[in-house]
């Protein structure tokens, strides 16, 4: 019984520590990359803080998207290596482009669209791979089943994405901000493994409320439109998905340069003509 309670008060101290400090935080406010912050709204998800903007009609209307590569604030840039803001950005746009081909066609760079989709990533904080591989050991070698990342040395990812028009006029916009977990986030020996993981969840969060018109981070409105199937082949040219190889190396924690050839992009097939309807949207 005293040895129960012992591990009893020792799992409660566990719990306050971790919910004290069970995450990174990241700096939500504008980096100018965005041609209005007019009318943005704040929206949070469960670990994400963002100010959204859409306008649901003009978004309804369009039928053709452009997905511009993901860029780099200049502070942002100067701290990264080429290989490493070319995995970053291959997460982000891979999953962007994924997510807006649900319901538009894309199109290449230099063809005519109803919509392009610009991205910035403002801030990047990068994990401490020392600490990341210890947190990895200390789950290795725990006896109870998922056990939560050590929360210290975790990094954190923020940008601004903005839809506009084939006239120029912004049609849609995001800042979004998110730190890496104790719980949802996978610790990897890389300094930009939670970068490259929450570049994916920026990807899909922009992606979902451009596809919806909605709010992202709530429940989703009834689909009103014909989802597409399969992959777009315009978006294969952001490289090719790890897959399944990526899926494992996620979870045994290996960096993601090894199974990322973000560096070796496909060329993008010609694009198959897929029917949409937009009722009710």
């Amino acid at each position: 019984m005293r040895c129960s309670a012992i591990l009893l008060r020792s799992a409660a101290v566990t719990a306050l520590l971790f919910s004290v400090a069970a995450c990174a935080s990241a700096p939500l406010k504008p980096g100018g990359n965005l041609a209005s912050y007019d009318g943005l709204a704040e929206a949070e998800g469960p670990r994400t803080k963002a100010r959204i903007r859409y306008d649901a009609a003009a978004l309804a209307q369009a039928k053709t998207a452009r997905i511009a590569p993901a860029s780099f604030s200049p502070e942002v840039a100067a701290e990264l290596t080429e290989e490493q803001k070319a995995l970053v950005s291959a997460a982000l746009n891979r999953t962007l482009c994924d997510r807006v081909a649900e319901r538009y066609d894309i199109v290449p760079d230099g063809a005519r669209a109803d919509l392009t989709v610009n991205t910035t990533i403002t801030h990047l904080e990068k994990t401490e791979g020392g600490l990341a591989g210890a947190s990895m050991a200390a789950s290795a070698l725990s006896p109870i089943p998922f056990t939560p990342r050590l929360p210290v040395g975790m990094g954190s990812l923020a940008g601004e994405s903005e839809v506009k028009d084939a006239s120029g006029r912004q049609v849609a916009a995001m800042m979004w901000a998110r730190g890496a977990d104790a719980f949802t986030t996978n610790p990897r020996l890389s300094k930009i493994g939670d970068a490259y993981e929450l570049s994916e969840a920026f990807g899909r969060d922009m992606g979902r409320m451009v596809v919806r018109h909605s709010d992202p981070f709530k429940s989703a409105p009834k689909r009103t439109w014909e989802e597409r199937k399969g992959d777009d082949p315009q978006c294969a040219v952001f490289g090719e998905k790890p897959g399944l190889a990526g899926f494992i190396g996620e979870r045994l924690g290996t960096p993601p340069g090894w199974t990322d050839k973000a560096n070796d992009p496909k060329p993008a097939a010609k694009p198959q003509t897929v029917a949409r309807t937009d009722e009710g949207s």
